[in-house]
């Protein structure tokens, strides 16, 4: 009787390993996984792992991106789902660092489709946009979306072969419409780690985008190498695992002292920087106010360069985390305009009761949406002695409305997009303003996720042309005109405000050569991608700074005239 159990448990444990083992065996027949590495102009910056895995009826691509010298998100992952038949299901994106995170979806129902997109506290969304049977997702810089593209091209055909696609444009624009084409040209061999790989290599085209390469694998069509020249990008295969790592830029602090300090805001506590001339007594002071994204105080080098240029100048300058962002507490995902104003106007305080700051001589620096922030905070006191906007916003996104798109025709214009994309652009703006105009207690479900509507409720009831005009202080716009982003006649605007508002103090300065970030971007393999500012923004800044917070001439007193005299005495 012993003898029968044994070789029923035998038995029993036997046929379960089996089955495992079968799991196994299956799973690496349809799973396959892929390494990459990340270089941005000759320097590795990153690497992705790519996941692959084919069941009878659904084909699961997913990818992990590790990115530790992107400035702000340094982490994303992707994750597509197509039937069988390489028709698309669902896609999906995320980004996130700093305490911050951004997200894409899109779904497809008989090839029409759906997309949100949730970046910080802010949303975009379109229902129903109409594609074409087997339309991919495509990104030049994802290889793993360049994989259902090669699984259809043929081989054996060769030549050019074209498919289409749709991409993310960006955070908060619907995804575009595109025509990929793959032109096969040439064989050669690939050397990967220490492998030599024979390789197809591919021709990439696609209308208004440079050309690239890639090259695939012979044996198996694994992609082996992706080449973006004017991008400056190269993305290339490994079979192993590599660990990449950056450090923070720090600027040049010769004459100069820096410190971390906290202080109380009303979402929490926050975390700034002091950047502290080597100079005695009470010292002229600045706040630099970042845009709209997830910024650390740094601003991505942009402000921690500029603050140690005006700190050796005599200047106390204080840069600090946005809400929720690097070392400062609170919610990144549900902050407001008026929050952002409320943290800057706690700054303002905290700098005023430090013991080296010359309480009377206090100037805010905006850059793009901060000089909004900037002008709100100004408006509403009167402790603050001067202002400085570089590439400001005359206009944002939830003000326009149905029948003002000018903006959006100017960027189509500059981008080169398409007729049939800007109309999409539209109509997914007017849509989004709907869907957050009508949304109950400041929140929206949109495709199963639950989008954060405040911010843009308030947006919209925002003028930065009219807050400009209530500024009496003195102003100074600093301006690029190759600025891509916060158009060169927005400072024209604002600064039109001001002269019909009655501020006669205030001086519009633009710099042909600069764009938006007024600023050179650094990559040099070490420190996180970054900024420097441009010498001539620093210098044009502090000239204007000691004369806006210089010390008033004393009054003359008045000279007596003996009529005035004989007056007196009598």
């Amino acid at each position: 009787m012993r003898k029968f159990y044994f070789f029923l448990i035998t038995g029993f444990i036997a046929c379960v390993l089996l089955f495992v083992g079968s799991f196994f065996y299956l799973d690496s027949q349809k799973r396959n996984v892929y390494h990459f590495v990340v270089s941005l102009k000759g320097h590795d910056i990153g690497t992705i792992k790519i996941d692959k895995f084919v069941t009878e009826e659904k084909r699961l691509y997913k990818s992990w991106s590790e990115m530790p010298f992107n400035p702000v998100f340094d982490s994303d992952k992707t994750r597509m789902v197509f039937d069988k038949d390489y028709k698309l299901e669902t896609y999906s994106y995320e980004r996130s660092g700093s305490g911050a995170s951004e997200a894409i979806q899109i779904e497809n129902s008989d090839n029409r489709v759906s997309f949100i997109s949730i970046a910080r506290s802010k949303f975009s969304y379109l229902r129903d946009m109409p594609i074409r049977d087997m339309t991919f997702v495509f990104k030049e810089d994802s290889p793993v979306t360049y994989l259902p593209l090669i699984e259809n091209y043929d081989f054996r055909r060769g030549k050019s072969q074209g498919f289409d696609a749709i991409t993310p444009f960006s955070e908060l624009y619907p995804p575009m419409k595109r025509f990929v084409t793959l032109t096969s040209i040439r064989n050669e061999y690939i050397k990967v780690d220490r492998r030599k790989i024979k390789t197809e290599c591919l021709l990439l085209k696609i209308r208004n985008y440079p050309q690239g390469t890639v090259w695939v694998a012979r044996s198996d069509r694994s992609i082996i190498m992706i080449d973006l020249p004017t991008a400056g990008i190269t993305i290339r295969r490994s079979f192993l695992p590599k660990n990449i790592s950056a450090v923070e830029y720090s600027p040049d602090m010769e004459r100069a002292s820096v410190k971390d300090v906290k202080f109380p805001g009303k979402g929490g506590e926050l975390a700034g920087t002091l950047y502290m001339p080597k100079i005695e007594g009470k010292r002229p002071a600045v706040i630099l106010v970042w845009g709209d994204g997830p910024e650390k105080g740094a601003y991505q080098g942009l402000f921690s360069s500029m603050a140690a240029g005006l700190a050796k100048e005599g200047f106390i300058a204080l840069t600090f985390d946005k809400r929720g962002v690097g070392g400062s507490g609170g919610d990144p995902n549900t902050t407001t305009d008026t929050d952002a104003v409320d943290d800057i106007g706690s700054a303002v305080d905290f700098l005023k009761a430090e013991k080296d700051v010359d309480p009377d001589k206090i100037a805010l620096i905006g850059h793009s949406k901060g000089s909004f922030y900037a002008s709100r905070v100004c408006s509403s006191r009167d402790d603050i002695k001067a202002l400085v906007f570089i590439a400001p916003r005359a206009s944002l996104e939830s003000k326009q409305q149905a029948t003002d798109f000018a903006d959006l025709i100017e960027m189509a214009k500059r981008y080169g997009w398409s007729e049939d994309y800007l109309k999409s652009v539209m109509k997914s703006q007017v849509e989004t303003l709907d869907k957050a105009r009508n949304a109950k207690r400041g929140r929206v479900s949109l495709l199963g996720k639950r989008c954060f509507a405040g911010k843009m409720q308030e947006e919209m009831s925002e003028d930065p042309i009219a807050v400009a005009g209530k500024i009496k202080a003195p102003v100074l716009i600093l301006q690029g005109k190759e600025d891509g982003i916060s158009l060169a006649d927005s400072a024209a605007k604002i600064d039109k405000a001001l002269e019909e508002s009655g501020n006669k103090d205030h001086t519009l300065t633009y710099f042909g050569y600069l764009d938006h970030f007024m600023a050179a971007s650094i990559i040099d393999g070490k420190h996180k991608i970054h900024y420097v500012t441009d010498p001539s923004v620093v210098d044009a800044t502090k000239k204007w700074l000691d004369e806006a917070l210089a010390e008033p001439p004393p009054e003359a007193a008045p000279v007596a005239t003996p009529a005035a005299a004989a007056e007196n005495t009598t």
